[in-house]
């Protein structure tokens, strides 16, 4: 595999590249080329066996020097490399936690997970929808950082939405239901 990196070189932005390296050799990806670039914002694609995937120069684990939260970021966005669905982000979001956690990287997501809610102060139907899928990733699967996220997350959205049903949906997501979802998701942005 092809490895290019693009980025301005700095303690940060070498830390990143190092826990990107050590990421690519501790597994095989299916990728003939993958790019990282450490820019303006958190993005990933896949074409062609062409893998790219952006970090946020300023995000606050890449601020930090923050070793766990960047390798789990870069976990989880090489998971959604390989996984790629064609469901909105959020929905993709929770297959992708459920990947992580079943691969037994769930302290390390609860982690990147509780430090986000602790930053977030949700105000649209869609970051209530983000705020909230930490804990609904978890649950069926570990019961004590479902409940935990699920606290921490009542907490930071004083503003509250509609969106129980797709919580439900989400809850209980498998290709059954996937369709379902993925309306319902919609249904829930659309009603601001």
């Amino acid at each position: 595999m092809h490895v290019t990196k693009v980025y301005e070189r700095d303690l940060r932005t070498q830390l990143v590249s190092e826990i990107f390296d050590m990421l690519l050799v501790s597994d095989s990806y299916p990728f003939e080329s993958i790019e990282l670039h450490v820019r303006d914002m958190n993005a990933s694609s896949i074409e062609d066996g062409k893998a790219v995937i952006c970090v946020d120069y300023n995000d606050p684990f890449v601020l930090e020097r923050d070793v766990k939260g960047i390798r789990t970021l870069l976990a989880h966005e090489l998971l959604r490399l390989m996984f790629k669905f064609d469901v909105p982000r959020d929905i993709e979001d929770v297959m992708i936690g459920r990947e992580m956690v079943r691969r037994g990287l769930g302290e390390d997501l609860c982690y990147l997970y509780y430090n986000r809610l602790l930053q977030s102060r949700p105000e649209t139907v869609e970051a209530y929808i983000r705020a909230n899928l930490p804990w609904i990733i978890f649950a069926g699967h570990d019961k004590y950082n479902s409940e935990l996220l699920k606290k921490l997350a009542s907490k930071v959205c004083k503003k509250k939405f509609a969106c129980k049903r797709l919580f439900d949906f989400l809850l209980d997501l498998s290709q059954k239901n996937l369709r379902e979802a993925v309306e319902e998701y919609k249904r829930c942005k659309a009603c601001k």
